[in-house]
């Protein structure tokens, strides 16, 4: 399926935005709809990564990534959406722009899932999440690839400050 596109004043209005499993990239004019509160990607097997552009949607509150197996990105600099309440996985990356700082002024809650911790380099980049100022989280599932090269790659569960009010915190550790 190819990306979809919009276009027209009709959409610019849209407060809501569902997608279709067979979509493999978000079409960049997802970013003309500017009134959009909410982002649900749900059994989206193929989509990738999502558009470059989603912090134009100032008024986005909910981002909800749900059986998006393929999903290796998301948008850069996701900390812009400061209206952001809810944002379901988040993946680290080496890149500008996609680390864990991004998080650090966002009052989310309820569950997030970390990706790449692979990609922390220091325990200072692992406290740029701010978890303790997260008042509203309520679950924390992070993963982490150890590569077989280095059996002691899980420095980023160390630094990490996990607040003990949270009701559940999972780590999960993939071999590569």
């Amino acid at each position: 399926m190819s990306p979809l596109f919009f276009s027209g004043n009709i959409f610019r209005e849209s407060q809501r935005f569902n997608q279709t499993p067979d979509i493999t990239t978000l079409p960049e004019s997802l970013s003309s709809l500017i009134k959009l509160q909410i982002l649900k990607l749900e059994r989206c097997y193929s989509l990738d990564r999502l558009t470059q552009h989603l912090t134009h949607l100032k008024d986005l509150r909910h981002v909800i990534i749900k059986r998006c197996t393929k999903l290796v990105a998301i948008s850069p600099n996701i900390g812009k959406l400061k209206c952001l309440k809810r944002l379901s996985i988040f993946i680290v990356d080496l890149k500008s722009g996609f680390g864990l700082e991004e998080l650090h002024d966002l009052q989310l809650g309820g569950n997030l899932q970390i990706r790449g911790l692979e990609n922390i380099k220091t325990g200072l980049d692992a406290r740029q999440a701010n978890f303790v100022g997260k008042k509203i989280l309520n679950h924390v599932c992070f993963s982490l690839k150890r590569r077989n090269d280095n059996p002691d790659d899980t420095h980023a569960e160390s630094v990490l400050k996990i607040p003990s009010r949270l009701l559940a915190v999972k780590y999960y550790l993939v071999e590569m």
